[in-house]
């Protein structure tokens, strides 16, 4: 084979390749961390979930592909490079990751979410080179689309059947179904009543937000495409056209399905903004700079707007809003006491409980604001990285060519194209398999999982792809291409969604938007860099890019991979020793985990519940110290050793360690008050252990009795502030003595507003009158 075959060769796979991690990616679904068990039928119906292993092994296979494609370059001598202007973005975040990663409370979480969107750009790096023809630019609009469909097919399996059944179960029985969830306090049962009866139509993703932003970005790939064909279709095409446009327009129906109000919204913005710039494309042509320096200024006022009607308001209009209000002035506040190192991916929410307002009704990981997100957990070098992308990338779509490009210059035969749509429909499903977590189910049920969640998805997939692709194979000529208008209006749309979302981060979401970037840089512009290589920059250059990539795979991916994999067979271990010897394999394979250590000091805590030897409280002490080492500001470390400490007092044999235990305790509710100083549950808690200790002593602790009581007061008055905020946001409901009575809470759940425990409440109360 001749060198410029091969590397058409190499191309054509790393394209698939790239497609198919953005197809299989966008068809797994995301794990939820919902903070307890979730009955009914759709946890045992569909589990495949999004799992570290998989984040890490397709973020790394991107990119190996790059390092592939340069290195293949490098061979050859000659390198044509085609300007992404995501190569400074990528080092900015890169030089962050590192700052960030190194100051992150728990530096595994930060790797591998820097990884996760340095990822991103890679694939829009890389696409940029790849999509180098017009027939590539449709293979891969096709497979967003098709994917888009399949997601629609899922959802609309979500709103007919698995909703329903769910909504069914908890009808009949919603004492029974709240007390499967294992829910601790009545707020949260009542925030997964309204889920169930909101019907909330995900797809493959975690909530509709998420699924509604990779639908505006679908929208957007299938309509481009219509577009850029619809000007040279003749008769005789023309129904293959309308049936494609049908395939294109199924992922309206998924947008209406998931009701997702910012996600609607942020499209139709994107609709109008179409709208002006087609019917106003020779005026903004020929007065380009002040186009986009006059939107510029509409984007800035808007923000201003926006921010000054919160700072005097204290909220946002709409309950909505008015949550997302109150994550970003607590973002806002992170960000400046961490704006250089920021807080390191993934680690915004062992922060935000520093920071967050007594009224706040929920804990979040992440502010919900793509800009926010980025400068609290990448600080203010990752920022301007991403500040960097959006307006360069603003500048060169804005920017007038001589030649815009959107013709087959170089036809592929459609069974080719048919075999590379099989690929990726079985790739895809390949995909789904490995990530599912089937249990124990019969025969008979198997067959049927995979037969409903499998290869109807599959085949589903590869009809809309077939179809869309053939319905939009024509040449088109003409000069002026409506495509990137489009793909420019649709990616404006999703940062609107995600200025209020944090869709962006979603790594099947993150995919398609970088790879339909590439998609329109490749519309607007075909000019290329051409760099030549000497015999001794060939060998250093390719050095490097493999080396670069081996140690990434050896040194991190690599020991990720097993260690999560030995955590995932403790689950299977036959007996107490062979688990905790998977854990030990885990944590010495990969130590930045702090997860193994947290398991072994579950199953110590058990086995000490079991035999009552005191040795094994004191491993299961150090096995969650070994995890607070890992990661210093994870509540629920320092909760694991409270537990074993609440135990220890609770037992007649240890009295003789009451002294000891009960310091340890009032040790750790101190920190954990310190991370999260308006959890009323906590400050409860506490008051709860100096007062059972003062009953223990001789002599009162009247200083130990000031501060319960101070405890006590604030507990009080933070559940009093969220109760307050939440009868405004609910005007509908109402209080009786500072709390809703034990005999309202039954059987309608959805009265439930308290966060703390009724009787905790009752108790304090008492408190406070007995000690007065």
């Amino acid at each position: 084979m001749k060198k410029n075959s091969v590397l058409k060769f190499i191309d054509i796979g790393l394209l698939v390749g790239l497609v198919l991690i953005i197809v299989g990616r966008c068809q797994i679904s995301e794990s939820m961390t919902l903070g307890f068990d979730s009955p009914g039928m759709s946890s045992n119906t569909y589990t495949a979930s999004g799992e570290t292993t998989t984040l890490v092994v397709m973020a790394g296979l991107t990119m190996t592909a790059l390092a592939i494609w340069v290195i293949s370059r490098i061979i050859s001598g000659t390198l044509y490079w085609r300007k992404t202007a995501m190569v400074v973005p990528l080092v900015l975040i890169g030089i962050a990751s590192i700052i960030s990663t190194a100051a992150a409370s728990n530096k595994h979480e930060a790797m591998v979410g820097s990884l996760s969107l340095l990822s991103f750009l890679v694939v829009g790096i890389l696409m940029v080179q790849l999509l180098d023809r017009s027939w590539k630019v449709k293979f891969l609009l096709a497979g967003i689309v098709a994917t888009a469909v399949t997601s629609t097919y899922t959802c609309w399996e979500q709103y007919s059947y698995e909703i329903p059944v769910v909504q069914s179960d908890y009808e009949k029985s919603p004492e029974k179904f709240i007390e499967m969830t294992k829910i601790q306090t009545p707020f949260q049962a009542w925030q997964y009543v309204g889920r169930i009866k909101s019907g909330d139509v995900h797809g493959f993703f975690t909530v509709s937000n998420t699924t509604a932003s990779f639908f505006i970005l679908a929208i957007a790939a299938g309509a481009a495409l219509l577009a850029c064909r619809w000007s040279n279709v003749n008769k005789e095409k023309l129904p293959g056209f309308i049936l494609a446009g049908l395939v294109a327009a199924v992922p309206l129906f998924g947008m209406a399905l998931t009701k997702s109000k910012g996600g609607i919204a942020a499209w139709l913005v994107g609709v109008v903004l179409v709208g002006l710039l087609l019917l106003g494309r020779k005026i903004f042509i020929k007065h380009w700079k002040k186009s986009l320096i006059a939107f510029s200024l509409i984007v800035i006022f808007g923000i201003g707007s926006v921010i000054h009607y919160g700072n005097q308001n204290g909220r946002l209009p709409g309950n909505s809003m008015l949550l997302r209000w109150q994550y970003w002035t607590g973002a806002t506040e992170i960000f400046k006491d961490n704006w250089l190192s920021g807080t390191g991916a993934n680690n915004f929410g062992r922060h935000y409980t520093m920071y967050k307002t007594a009224s706040a009704p929920e804990v979040v990981q992440d502010p919900h604001c793509v800009g926010l997100s980025i400068g609290c957990q990448w600080g203010i070098i990752g920022l301007i990285g991403f500040v960097w992308l959006i307006i360069a990338m603003a500048i060169k779509i804005s920017r007038p060519t001589i030649k815009e490009i959107c013709q087959d210059n170089e036809n592929i035969p459609q069974g080719a194209v048919f075999a590379l749509g099989i690929i990726l429909a079985i790739g895809a499903m390949i995909i789904r398999i490995v990530n599912s977590s089937l249990g124990n189910l019969n025969p008979a049920e198997l067959s049927s999982y995979y037969l409903i969640k499998m290869i109807i998805p599959a085949a589903i997939w590869l009809g809309s792809f077939i179809l869309f692709y053939l319905g939009c194979n024509t040449n088109d000529t003409n000069k002026f291409n409506p495509a990137v208008m489009i793909l420019s209006s649709g990616l404006v749309a999703f940062l609107i969604h995600n200025s209020i979302d944090m869709a962006f981060f979603v790594p099947g979401v993150g995919y398609c938007a970088f790879a339909l970037l590439a998609a329109m840089l490749c519309m607007k512009s075909e000019s290329y860099t051409k760099i030549v290589f000497n015999r001794n920059r060939k060998i250093l250059l390719s050095f490097i890019a493999g080396a670069t990539a081996i140690v990434m795979w050896v040194m991190f991916i690599g020991p990720v991979c097993l260690s999560q994999n030995k955590m995932n067979e403790m689950r299977t271990a036959q007996s107490y020793d062979d688990a905790m010897a998977m854990l030990q394999g885990a944590n010495d394979i990969w130590s930045y985990d702090p997860m193994a250590n947290y398991y072994a000091s579950q199953l110590q805590m058990n086995r000490w519940m079991e035999t009552g030897q005191i040795d094994y409280m004191e491993k299961s002490w150090q096995s969650a110290q070994r995890a607070i080492d890992c990661d210093k500001l994870k509540s629920k470390f320092y909760q694991q050793q409270l537990n074993l400490m609440t135990i220890g007092l609770s037992k007649k044999e240890f009295k003789d360690r009451h002294e000891d235990f009960y310091q340890r305790a009032k040790k750790l509710l101190e920190i954990l008050i310190g991370q999260y100083p308006t959890n009323s549950t906590t400050l409860i808690e506490y008051a709860k252990l100096l007062l059972n200790h003062n009953d223990s002593l001789e002599f009162r602790d009247k200083e130990n009795e000031k501060i319960a009581m101070d405890a006590i007061e604030k507990a009080l008055q933070y559940e009093n502030e969220f109760l307050d905020l939440q009868q405004q946001m609910y005007p509908e409901r109402t209080r009786k003595d500072g709390l809703i009575q034990h005999k309202e809470l039954v059987p309608d759940f959805t009265k439930l507003v308290n966060r703390l425990d009724y009787r905790d409440i009752q108790w304090a109360m008492d408190k406070r009158v007995t000690i007065e």
